[in-house]
């Protein structure tokens, strides 16, 4: 049998301690691997013992477990263990070799499983080292010596692509675009070359992201239609909805066409339905920005709430842009005038961004808490936050952000009749908005800057910025760009209604086929059916008789067992009778005889007979007690008794039968004790509850020695009376306590002076409170006494 493994780590632990010595973690990890069976536990414990290895310069033992490891991996189909088979390579290389690739190939593995947390931990623990240049150095350098090894042997070619993507990436990072670009030319035509779908898919996807970081948005929508029409042909619907995402990226970009980019972001949604919950809170939260920036408030607000509901539901792998989505949503109700609501989300992004230290969440955090205070005419307390937004802008050089903080502090300074300092930051505002071609912060400013050079009354450049804002308002907020805003949830709801018909029609011609299919194999089976049916009625006639015989038998069967049992019950009823009268009542009536004999012979005097009478009294009392229990059970077993309920005062029954059986109990010089309440009426027949208190204080007399006590109490429940006669006797043993109140047994026992007992009077006290509709059962504890309990209704 195999030790549980934690097991048995714990008492290697304990037993090394006892020792005062430890055991190296190599050799305890090697005990727990022999005692470890071939699954997922052993693949965990190699993983830690390679690392040991690695940590202690065993490198080559360190590559043996390893293999050994993917070769279990393999056997178990364990995909995390080929995580682990990456990562211990990647702590291998970490310094000097391919580092960087294996950790990228394990957090990968770990993502398409869904375990977003420990792919953090990875990048976490690693990213502290590669992120440094001297890494990423090391890291182009070792793939570069690669690429001259690989590069001459021509089967290499898809190994070779791997590599120009990942140089591809580690360039992007160091900002080398040039040779970014290059590498990812060179990936993408092996990848083609191959027809490798998922490599040209990717190197695309690389050269997007060369072509935005180089400003050259143009070409990157054609990248993105061209990667589009690629995933289409293999309906791939998550891979399509990147791509959609792209194209409605860059159509915004490109030629700030709202419409035909809230379009694409829509089919993005709908493309990754529950499927990429990352790609569908950040399309449905870019749908919000568009509608923002056209000033459609309420819309935006809705879009923004989906985005973050999404969100908040899948926290391990969206909340990465949560802050992104509080500030949006701050923006927008501050602009629907819901001033506190909007302060409350951009105070929560403001406290995460500031626990992760982000610069960029942090200035729109702070640009949101300017706005708001500025619309409440704060212009003191609006200023300061947005300079400290400014600040946190700047460093992270976002141009976007930049334009919209200068804007409202050129708005502040404005209001506070300060138009120099305000003309300068609306200048500022404007030209950051043309580098990055943000339409919305070209129209305020625009306006703000006509109106300022209006108030220094150079109306030529306020007549030229005025024709700029029209030229502007009319490009990025015109009649038919909200027309077509306007029409595209309805395209979108018409497309999905289009589809739910075909699908319906579609499940129509299957159910018709199905259909079709079924009244072929109905008839088949009709067919079949009816010749089984006639097999059938033949086998039934034929069985018919066999089956009438067989039940004829079974009711002879069972009558001829219950007439048997019957039999044995008459029987044993013979036998106990037998036993009662040849030895219970045979015995006083023979020392009756004799005694009259003896007085007919004169032997004895008138005298020695009154002497000897006084002896037989009691003898002949306990005849006429059994002959009365005899009498009353055997009429209960040939006839049955009925009862005849009525009130009953319980009170007079048993001062009745303690008088009766008082001489018995002086003898014994036994006290009765009386201890029931005054008014214990009960619903029975009398005469049998008679009887059964005079079996049971008989019972309790003749078990209890010299001086003991019997009392009776009662206890009132709701619908009934509990009522107990106690002994202070010798008790029962545990054998003879099984056997009370059971027919079939017959228990005959002597009291504690030798008095008689037949046996009968417990089966007789059973039977009456049961005819009685009551209960009754006992408790003994030996050397100690007994309680006989017995439960009536109430009368």
């Amino acid at each position: 049998m195999k030790i549980p493994t934690t097991l048995l780590f714990l008492s290697l632990l304990f037993f090394s301690t006892l020792q005062g010595q430890s055991i190296h973690p190599i050799d305890s990890l090697k005990i727990l691997l022999k005692n470890t069976k071939v699954d997922t536990s052993q693949i965990n414990l190699l993983h830690r013992l390679c690392q040991q290895y690695i940590s202690n310069g065993y490198f080559n033992l360190a590559l043996q477990t390893n293999e050994k490891l993917l070769e279990i991996t393999k056997k178990t189909r364990y995909l995390k263990g080929e995580s682990l088979y990456y990562q211990n390579l990647a702590f291998f290389h970490q310094k000097n070799e391919l580092g960087f690739y294996y950790h990228w190939k394990a957090i990968k593995i770990l993502q398409k499983l869904k375990l977003f947390t420990e792919a953090q931990k990875i990048w976490d623990g690693f990213r502290n080292y590669s992120s440094t240049k001297e890494y990423k150095k090391i890291a182009i350098d070792s793939l570069e010596k690669c690429i001259v090894i690989y590069e001459k042997e021509p089967k290499n070619d898809v190994l070779l692509a791997e590599i120009y993507k990942v140089l591809t990436y580690l360039y992007i990072q160091q900002n080398g675009y040039d040779k970014a670009s290059n590498y990812q030319q060179k990936a993408f035509e092996i990848y083609k070359k191959k027809n490798h779908h998922q490599g040209v898919v990717s190197s695309l996807l690389n050269g997007i992201t060369i072509l935005e970081k180089l400003n050259q948005p143009q070409k990157a929508l054609e990248y993105s239609l061209k990667l589009a029409e690629i995933e289409d042909t293999v309906k791939n619907s998550e891979d399509l909805g990147i791509c959609f995402h792209l194209i409605g990226h860059f159509y915004y970009r490109v030629q700030n066409r709202y419409a035909i980019s809230i379009e694409y972001f829509l089919k993005a949604v709908e493309s990754v339905d529950n499927k990429d919950f990352v790609l569908q809170s950040l399309d449905l939260f870019n749908i919000g920005l568009l509608y923002r920036n056209q000033d459609y408030h309420t819309k935006a607000t809705a879009y923004f709430l989906k985005a973050k509901e999404i969100v908040e539901k899948n926290p391990l792998e969206c909340m990465i842009h949560i802050t992104e989505i509080y500030n949006a949503l701050g923006f927008s109700l501050s602009s629907e005038n819901k001033l506190k609501e909007a302060m409350s989300y951009h105070l929560k992004a403001n406290q995460i961004a500031e626990k992760d230290k982000n610069k960029l969440i942090l200035a729109q955090s702070l640009d949101g808490i300017g706005q708001i205070y500025l619309k409440q005419e704060k212009y003191k307390e609006a200023l300061e936050y947005l300079f400290r937004s400014l600040k946190y802008s700047e460093d992270v050089n976002n141009q976007i952000l930049n334009s919209y903080i200068y804007l409202y502090i050129a708005e502040c300074y404005e209001k506070l009749h300060k138009e120099k300092e305000s003309l300068d930051y609306a200048l500022k505002s404007y030209d950051f908005a043309m580098k990055a071609n943000w339409g919305i912060v070209k129209i305020k400013s625009s306006l703000l800057i006509s109106e300022l050079y209006g108030e220094f009354s150079k109306f030529e450049e306020a007549y030229s910025f005025q024709k700029k804002h029209l030229a502007f308002k009319d490009s990025i907020l015109n009649k038919d760009n909200a027309n077509h805003l306007a029409d595209i949830e309805v395209k979108i709801a018409l497309r999905k209604t289009k589809q739910a018909i075909e699908l319906l029609e579609k499940d129509k011609k299957i159910q018709e086929e199905e259909n079709k299919n079924q009244r072929i194999v109905l008839g088949s089976v009709l067919g079949i059916l009816a010749i089984l049916g006639l097999l059938a009625f033949v086998l039934y006639r034929n069985n018919r008789a066999k089956i009438r015989a067989n039940m004829k038998l079974l009711a002879q069967k069972k009558e001829i067992e219950t007439q048997a049992e019957k039999l044995t019950q008459v029987n044993a009823t013979k036998d106990k009778l037998f036993a009662i009268i040849g030895h219970d009542l045979r015995s006083p009536l023979n020392s009756l005889k004799g005694l009259l004999s003896l007085l007919e012979n004169r032997n004895i005097s008138p005298e020695e007979f009154i002497l000897f009478s006084g002896k037989l009294k009691s003898g002949v009392e306990h005849v006429h007690f059994t002959l009365n229990n005899l009498l009353v059970w055997a009429n209960n077993q040939m006839q049955g008794i009925e009862a005849r309920p009525q009130k009953v005062e319980i009170n007079a029954l048993v001062k009745e039968n303690f008088n009766f059986l008082e001489e018995i109990a002086k003898n014994k010089n036994i006290t009765l004790k009386n201890k029931l309440p005054e008014a214990v009426q009960v619903w029975a027949d009398e005469q049998l509850i008679n009887l059964v208190f005079r079996n049971l204080i008989s019972n309790a007399l003749k078990f209890t020695s010299n001086g003991g006590e019997v009392f009776v109490y009662a206890k009132e429940n709701d619908d009934s009376w509990e009522i107990a006669i106690q002994d202070t006797g010798i008790g029962m043993s545990s054998e003879t306590f099984s056997k009370l109140f059971k027919q079939e047994v017959h228990i005959t026992t002597h009291g504690t002076i030798g008095e008689k007992g037949t046996g009968l009077g417990l089966l007789l006290c059973k039977e009456m409170i049961e005819k009685n509709k009551g209960k009754i059962w006992a408790e003994s504890t030996e050397s100690v006494g007994s309680i006989f309990r017995f439960v009536l209704p109430k009368g």
